[in-house]
């Protein structure tokens, strides 16, 4: 009660005790005080309701996307990225995680559940200088986006490795990723070992994020593969349209063009999105594809005989490096900088091998 008074004494301007002296000396005005009195009450106590409500929603938020670290551990890392990184995000932490330990650390994934929850990158860079991360790593979906280091309280560097796409203009102690030109090589190869007669290829890659790596990848990929009368292909562009979705532009492209006979992804999600579409359109066994990045939907499919190989760049190793990369900062002030991950193809059969060495 006395805080209230002094409150609304100050609101008055008058000092606490003229402000007394005043209620005492007037009982018309005393009614009045004690009204407005329970009326600063009364919005103290909204105040007070209206902001525990915001608090638990902001920790309800928060927990869809963190599950918080075990206690007792020197270090702190994160990895973040979009709900379409996911599934090798997924596995990238799966690695980190694994070597967690002889680094005193503990490593939080932070995924949002869908694409309508994506938290940007920027924002989880922020986070991670508001919990006072110990390192990042962080998938960048586009080559054009900049992204800087975040820094910790006393404004020193908190070591962010890059994973996915790259831009120079960008601060981080390493990118880990995959050469371009290298890929297309290793496409064409594998293009030519698996291609049915009279091969008819569809290209299919979002170039509205990735035009110049695109471009390096087709380049590298056409130069290749050489002149071959048994084959033709073009590169269909998902992701430039707003107004109709990739899911549509590839399933009107193969009513358009039933002769297309094998199809190259070159992401995850349009790998998932060509594999769907031939699965609706009954053409599983007519359309050959290579996936994209290995996850435990496009290994079913690939047990299954749908796609006929993946391209993958073993996450679980680019996990583990990326926490050497993070601590070799950490102990010496510097890193490796840029770093090229591996290219694998899996097939129906060196899946199998793995299988049987379980």
């Amino acid at each position: 009660m006395n805080f209230a008074i002094k409150l609304f004494s100050v609101y008055l301007d008058l000092s606490f005790e003229e402000f007394i002296f005043m209620l005492l000396c007037n009982n018309q005005m005393k009614n009045s005080t004690t009204k407005m009195i329970s009326f600063i009450f009364s919005m103290m106590l909204v105040f007070v309701v209206i902001l525990v409500i915001f608090s638990a929603n902001i920790l309800n938020k928060q927990e869809s996307y963190v599950a918080l670290p075990a206690e007792g551990y020197k270090n702190h890392i994160l990895v973040v990225g979009t709900h379409t990184d996911a599934a090798f995000l997924q596995e990238v932490y799966e690695g980190a995680a694994s070597v967690a330990d002889d680094y005193d650390a503990v490593v939080e994934l932070l995924l949002p559940d869908s694409h309508a929850d994506d938290v940007s990158i920027s924002s989880w860079l922020e986070y991670a200088e508001y919990i006072g991360a110990s390192g990042v790593i962080a998938y960048i979906d586009d080559e054009k986006e900049i992204v800087n280091s975040p820094v910790d309280i006393t404004g020193k560097k908190i070591p962010l490795v890059t994973l996915g796409n790259d831009n120079p203009n960008s601060s981080h102690i390493s990118y880990i990723g995959t050469s371009k030109y290298e890929l297309g090589k290793q496409l064409a190869k594998l293009v030519n070992s698996i291609k049915p007669q009279n091969a008819q290829l569809l290209v299919v890659a979002d170039t509205n994020y990735n035009s110049e790596a695109t471009n390096i990848m087709v380049a590298a990929f056409s130069e290749s593969l050489g002149s071959s009368s048994n084959l033709s292909w073009h590169l269909l562009e998902t992701g430039r349209n707003k107004n109709v979705s990739s899911d549509e532009i590839i399933r009107q492209t193969f009513l358009k063009r039933p002769e297309i006979n094998m199809v190259i992804c070159l992401s995850l999600e349009d790998t998932l999105r060509v594999t769907q579409s031939v699965i609706d359109l009954n053409k599983t066994g007519d359309i050959k594809i290579i996936g994209f990045h290995e996850s435990e939907k496009t290994l079913e499919y690939l047990s299954k005989g749908i796609l006929s190989a993946i391209i993958s760049f073993n996450p679980e190793k680019i996990g583990k490096t990326a926490m050497k990369e993070i601590f070799d900062y950490k102990q010496n002030g510097y890193a490796n900088g840029y770093i090229v991950s591996d290219i694998n193809i899996i097939t129906k059969q060196t899946l199998a091998r793995r299988e049987h060495l379980k």
